[in-house]
């Protein structure tokens, strides 16, 4: 598929001249977890990982979460707690960014298993 999330990252590791071990190194994913992306084989990775790949190929974590085919809800000024600015969400660390990924994939998962 030309234009599925796989063929996507893999473009850009390419063209930035980076081996799959490269990409391992960096961001702590496995090299065969990043070829199965890559080969369409998975086809919904973690947000967690998303996440780690957007920071280090340089790319919008939005853009590459719709490109993943997640949906992404366009903010809208009066009612998007993530247009506000809110201090305690200011300056966090990857570390604290990874950690509230977590936590929200967990609190999402809580309420699908409850319907």
């Amino acid at each position: 598929m030309e234009n599925s999330l796989g063929s996507f990252l893999s473009r850009i590791r390419n063209s930035k001249g980076w081996s799959l071990r490269h990409v391992e190194s960096q961001t702590g994913i496995s090299n065969s977890y990043l070829c199965q992306i890559e080969n369409d084989q998975i086809r919904e990775p973690s947000l967690q990982k998303l996440l780690k790949l957007s920071e280090l190929y340089e790319i919008s974590y939005p853009e590459l979460l719709k490109q993943a085919g997640y949906p992404i809800r366009e903010p809208n000024a009066h009612t998007d707690v993530a247009s506000r600015s809110i201090p305690q969400l200011e300056n966090l660390s990857s570390e604290e960014q990874e950690a509230l990924v977590d936590y929200l994939t967990f609190l999402r998962s809580r309420g699908r298993r409850r319907r």
